[in-house]
């Protein structure tokens, strides 16, 4: 409540606090479509940077929406170290999220970039039980591909 308080605060609109269909937690999730449609209303009339800023100063939790470029050139992103960059062997130079899991002993990593489309087709076929010649019939058949 604290939140949607700060959050009415913020974007000018007290009256919305009064409104018996916000009033609490749960009202708010079942009006949800017309409380998004007043919130995006509103929204439009500044800019990110400000709705951020007023958000921010009323304690309400808010963080920009921002698109994969600046995702990766983000600061925090650099320093935490969020993103490794390796060598693909047909895809050249990528970037992709390190794990999550960060652990001292046994550090988590990306240990091999993602297979190609179908790089494994043979060992998954071959220990769910299929013979050489079911594979290669499938292949034939563009069931499968590799």
């Amino acid at each position: 409540d604290a939140e949607w308080a700060g959050m009415c605060r913020a974007l000018d609109r007290p009256a919305w606090l009064e409104d018996d269909r916000f009033k609490s937690a749960a009202g708010r999730v079942v009006n949800v479509a017309p409380r998004l449609a007043m919130t995006a209303e509103v929204l439009l009339t500044r800019s990110s940077e400000e709705w951020l800023q007023r958000l921010d100063r009323e304690g309400v939790p808010c963080a920009p929406v921002l698109d994969r470029h600046e995702v990766i050139e983000h600061e925090q992103i650099r320093i935490n170290e969020l993103i490794e960059e390796f060598d693909h062997p047909v895809a050249g130079r990528m970037r992709q999220p390190r794990p999550a899991a960060r652990f001292d002993v046994t550090p988590a990593a990306i240990r091999a970039p993602a297979p190609m489309l179908g790089e494994h087709t043979d060992a998954v076929l071959l220990e769910a039980g299929f013979g050489r010649q079911e594979i290669d019939a499938l292949r034939a058949a563009k069931v499968v591909l590799g």
